[in-house]
């Protein structure tokens, strides 16, 4: 269970039970977190390939460069397994899950084919969203499949996405210094490859027209993957800015987004990165665009409503 201290810092602690319904507690699990935000909420652990590993969601987090940018994060701890003796875990460093803007409180679970399987929750507790006044409160993500890949947790949609596929469009194309149309729709899945990158910024513009887009780019020079929402119609949580970035220096760049009507999850070089956003265009142009700036670069593009 995630707590916090008497101290106001945050951890998680322990209990045990033989019949699911009589707990005892057994005390802290020990980290090397001793003083990392508030709270922790939510926390998972289970072992993967050998590994102990345990995900929870911060609060209290101080932005630092581009990390820890939302409200509250969501990350992960990689080390030995849990020492049940001693409630030991010894680790590597804290990592965020999900490099956007609204991921948290995520929970995993073994399926039949051993594959560990994780969900989150797409929205942030104290932000206030545009549908509220709807009465409906966010949603959760796509099932995606975790792996540990040099020891960072990889997240991975699973394959059984792929039957959702309809009709598929098929473009290749050297995009030279402009903006070239793929399409539109609302609720789609899109893969793209950018390879030969000799250009100051390459990427897609999502839900576009009529003065809204949302914006995923590659800035060759900053060296970073960068997400914007500022034009993306209404606003959300705009205190905490508007844009998502995570370092990236490559030659090239393969991108797998699942679009739906208010809700984007972006899986970046397989799962290495992956950013979660809900977005709410007010517009019916919903144009999909590959664009380059200040130079050139090949794509390939596969995009399959739903």
């Amino acid at each position: 269970m995630g707590a916090q201290r008497q101290n106001e810092t945050g951890c998680t602690v322990l209990y045990c039970s033989t019949n699911a319904m009589e707990w005892t507690f057994l005390g802290e699990i020990k980290t090397e977190l001793d003083h990392f935000g508030y709270m922790w909420e939510c926390p998972d652990y289970f072992e993967l390939d050998g590994k102990g590993v345990l995900v929870f969601s911060p609060q209290g987090l101080e932005p630092t460069e581009d990390k820890y940018q939302n409200i509250y994060q969501t990350g992960f701890l990689i080390g030995g397994t849990l020492d049940l003796q001693t409630h030991t875990f010894s680790h590597g460093e804290f990592n965020e899950l999900d490099n956007g803007f609204d991921f948290y409180a995520p929970q995993s679970f073994e399926d039949d084919k051993g594959r560990r399987i994780i969900v989150g929750w797409m929205g942030l507790p104290d932000i206030d969203y545009p549908t509220d006044k709807n009465g409906w409160a966010h949603c959760l993500t796509l099932p995606r499949e975790l792996k540990i890949v040099n020891n960072r947790l990889h997240q991975v949609p699973v394959s059984e996405l792929e039957n959702l596929r309809k009709e598929e469009q098929h473009l290749s194309s050297i995009v030279d210094n402009n903006v070239v149309e793929l399409g539109a729709g609302v609720q789609y899945e899109l893969e793209c490859e950018f390879t030969h990158i000799h250009a100051q910024e390459v990427g897609l513009q999502l839900r576009a027209g009529n003065g809204e887009q949302t914006i995923l780019k590659y800035d060759t020079v900053n060296k970073k993957i960068i997400l914007d929402r500022s034009e993306s119609g209404m606003e959300v949580a705009v205190d905490y800015g508007t844009t998502r970035q995570v370092p990236y220096d490559g030659e090239s760049l393969k991108l797998r987004i699942f679009m739906d009507t208010s809700s984007i999850e972006i899986f970046i070089n397989d799962g290495e990165f992956v950013m979660t956003s809900r977005i709410f265009p007010t517009n019916d142009d919903n144009k999909v665009n590959i664009f380059a700036v200040n130079g050139s670069v090949e794509t390939e593009c596969r995009k399959w409503d739903y």
